[in-house]
């Protein structure tokens, strides 16, 4: 239930004041009554206010000058003011009036119905405002992942627009490309068709705007001419954004800046038909790729000096990225008997852990990005956005179909399903899906696998030798399905393998699997939260003063 609007009402006068109240007692709103100017300007300080009314004339501080105040104040500026007098009515003071600030000037006495007219016109722009601020701040929350990944490539232009083509966000390499193309400076707001004064080129954009406000996910190249004529070309990405509950609430667009390959392939093809005819220029264009090889090289220690900066971001980042892990709280509540062990290498990293509640039962995971620091972290951001799109818009609930789908969604979203991709990323993962009704765990894992303690004896169901999204993953490839009946007493364990393969002890040797298994046998009656505490120790104590070597999560759960 929303709270009530809230009136200001000034007036040195208790009657007055005791008159006013009981007229706008008739509109739905919290009334706050001041006596003088000082009052009021204090209530001001501890209040919000749809709306003030104010008398004129008062000791100490009058309402005209009460007013300037508060259209000097950022935070009662946009406060709507109504002026009641019954001395200073004449057209000289209501000029005055709204100089000062006041929409609407009433002379006493007033008409109560005009009055609470009035007053519900400026309460309903009111409650419109606070809605479209909401939704303002739905959108600026819902962004904030979205300001993460656009704050981390620095080879592709990104931007977000709302419905109405308007700014929601976009990244520097944008901000240059469209400085570049239209010698503007972009702001969160501006609308984007503005800049663009090509009537059939606005038309164009415009369309696969709406195509992606439509739902479409496409792909398109583009050709621009800068301000200085120059040519360039991009491929671009069009996504629409939309909330949990499939509502379409704006557009992404990511543009890679082709240029360069599409010269290479000029330059290529120019070079071939030089070849049948000039044997010599073969000189000249193995100079020009050394060059360009030097360039290239000179661009990479480039880019190496700026990733330097980047450390403030990741503070911001490892806030986003812990907010995709779930409360361990809220899965006690299912999971009563259980622990999870998620420390990053790095500030963040390339492990996450997820969790979806459905009619049939719980699911669970253990998932090991490529990489660790700031790259993993992105691909888990992508990674977790693919398994609520799998899981909750697409309906796979077992584990070796969202495996399946997983290997796909990956591989497409970075593009390394065709021969030009810039990166090869993926990840290895453990899925369960628990029936707590039909007394069921089923499991399917690409590399990592499960630990289960049954009857004393430690098991292991490996995953399958088949990671998923890169390049070399086949997206035909099924994964193995294992279904495990519950029985009272079992204990499951799943971890990515930064546990295992931490370097220490004496010898200097990874922690390993065997030391991992007698562990789990040694401790699985233990309380869980005992059992965490059990696995951090012989971790730490492996790892002396080593460096940690990956990331380490883990997740155990058991049954009564």
């Amino acid at each position: 239930m929303n709270p009530l609007s809230k009136i200001l009402i000034a007036d040195d006068k208790p009657e007055n004041l005791y008159a006013l109240e009981s007229v706008l007692k008739a509109v739905d709103a919290e009334i706050i009554k001041a006596g003088s100017g000082n009052e009021a300007l204090t209530a001001t300080l501890n209040h919000d206010f749809a709306l003030a009314v104010l008398d004129i004339q008062m000791p100490e501080m009058d309402g005209y000058e009460l007013a300037e105040l508060m259209q000097g104040d950022e935070q009662t500026r946009s406060v709507p003011i109504i002026f009641l007098s019954a001395v200073f009515s004449d057209d000289v003071h209501k000029f005055r009036g709204y100089e000062s600030g006041a929409v609407d000037f009433i002379t006493k006495p007033f008409d109560p119905d005009i009055l609470i007219s009035k007053v519900k016109i400026f309460l309903e722009l009111n409650r419109r405002k606070t809605e479209a601020e909401e939704h303002k701040n739905k959108l600026r929350s819902s962004n904030a992942l979205m300001t993460s990944i656009m704050e981390s490539p620095k080879n592709i232009a990104i931007f977000a627009l709302d419905p109405e083509y308007r700014y929601i966000n976009f990244n520097q390499s944008h901000k240059k490309t469209v400085s570049r193309t239209w010698n503007k400076e972009i702001d969160i707001g501006m609308n984007i068709l503005d800049m663009i004064k090509d009537p059939e080129k606005r038309n164009k954009a415009k369309d696969y705007f709406n195509r992606a406000l439509n739902g479409e996910t496409f792909i398109s190249v583009e050709e621009f001419e800068s301000e200085s004529s120059e040519q360039f070309y991009t491929e671009n990405h069009y996504n629409p954004i939309t909330t949990e509950d499939g509502a379409i609430i704006g557009l992404t667009v990511f543009l890679t800046d082709i240029t360069k390959r599409r010269q290479i392939e000029e330059d290529l093809k120019h070079t071939n038909e030089r070849l049948r005819e000039h044997i010599d220029e073969r000189r000249k264009i193995e100079a020009a790729l050394l060059i360009s090889k030097e360039k290239a090289e000179r661009e990479r220690e480039t880019a190496e000096t700026a990733n330097k900066k980047l450390t403030d971001s990741i503070r911001y980042a490892q806030m986003i990225q812990s907010s995709l892990l779930p409360n361990p709280e809220n899965i006690k509540g299912f999971l009563s008997d259980s622990f999870f062990i998620w420390k990053p290498r790095d500030i963040v990293g390339g492990d996450f852990i997820f969790t979806d509640w459905f009619e049939d039962g719980l699911l669970i995971a253990v998932i090991d990005c490529t990489g660790h620091g700031v790259p993993g972290a992105f691909m888990t951001i992508i990674a977790s956005f693919g398994l609520k799109k799998i899981t909750g818009g697409e309906g796979f609930h077992t584990p070796d179909q969202i495996l399946k789908r997983m290997n796909f969604l990956v591989k497409t979203t970075l593009q390394q399903d065709t021969e030009y991709a810039l990166s090869d990323d993926g990840l290895d993962a453990a899925i369960c899906f628990i029936k707590p009704e039909e007394k069921t765990l089923t499991f399917a894992g690409a590399r990592l696998p499960l630990f289960y303690v049954s009857d004393g004896e430690v098991k292991v169901i490996k995953g399958d030798r088949q990671s998923v999204g890169y390049k070399r993953s086949d997206v035909n490839f099924k994964f193995t399905s294992h279904t495990i009946r519950i029985e009272p007493g079992m204990a499951f364990y799943m971890l990515t393998d930064g546990f295992t393969d931490q370097i220490g002890g004496e010898k200097n040797l990874r922690f390993g699997t065997r030391k991992f298994t007698e562990l789990l046998k040694s401790n699985h009656k233990q309380p869980f939260d005992e059992q965490r505490n059990i696995l951090l120790e012989a971790y730490t104590e492996h790892r002396g003063e080593n460096e940690k070597r990956d990331d380490v999560t883990v997740i155990g759960f058991g049954f009564k």
